[in-house]
């Protein structure tokens, strides 16, 4: 279910790299209006900086099991903001997907969720979620769920570079993660 580093074409490579940049640079605009935030794009390499951000259960899954989400990140927050629910400091993963997303991309990023204790997950596509994907999460809504009190949240990732960062993940599932 969690993929291994894969070998991609250099093209298919490139296209997906771009939304990886895209993404990692929209959920640092949303949240570092709420505190410091740094995300690094992970998904062939994760970077000495990122590992510091682990605990030893996290290091030992990257070693061993050779798994890589596609963003790795830390968020700290300033201390007189009110932020949403359940958002602290502590390690943000993502998955970005440019194809249609699954209940399997879901899986997956549910995995990097729990593995790397992440106080925020998130899966993106520049793909609007389906209706039967709906559907099936509005049946099934703990699928979302991971940890004791997290969710994955679900993103449509606008990658029009005329947009301004802060409006570029849009459509959000359940709900909007940073609204108080």
């Amino acid at each position: 279910m969690v993929r291994r580093v894969p070998s991609k074409s250099p093209e298919a490579a490139l296209k997906e790299n771009a939304l990886y940049t895209t993404s990692k640079e929209a959920l640092e605009t949303v949240f570092r209006s709420l505190g410091q935030c740094e995300i690094e794009v992970t998904a062939t390499k994760i970077t000495e900086k990122a590992k510091t951000w682990l605990d030893d259960a996290a290091l030992y899954f990257l070693r061993v099991e050779k798994q890589l989400p596609d963003l790795l990140g830390h968020f700290s927050p300033d201390a007189p903001k009110q932020l949403p629910y359940g958002l602290y400091e502590g390690v943000i993963v993502a998955e970005v997907k440019k194809q249609q997303l699954t209940v399997r991309h879901l899986c997956q990023t549910k995995i990097y969720a729990e593995v790397f204790d992440a106080v925020r997950a998130f899966l993106i596509s520049p793909s609007k979620m389906t209706e039967e994907v709906r559907r099936f999460l509005s049946k099934r809504s703990l699928m979302l769920s991971y940890g004791a009190y997290h969710k994955v949240y679900i993103a449509r990732l606008n990658a029009d570079p005329a947009t301004p960062r802060d409006n570029r993940l849009i459509d959000w599932y359940p709900e909007n993660p940073f609204k108080p």
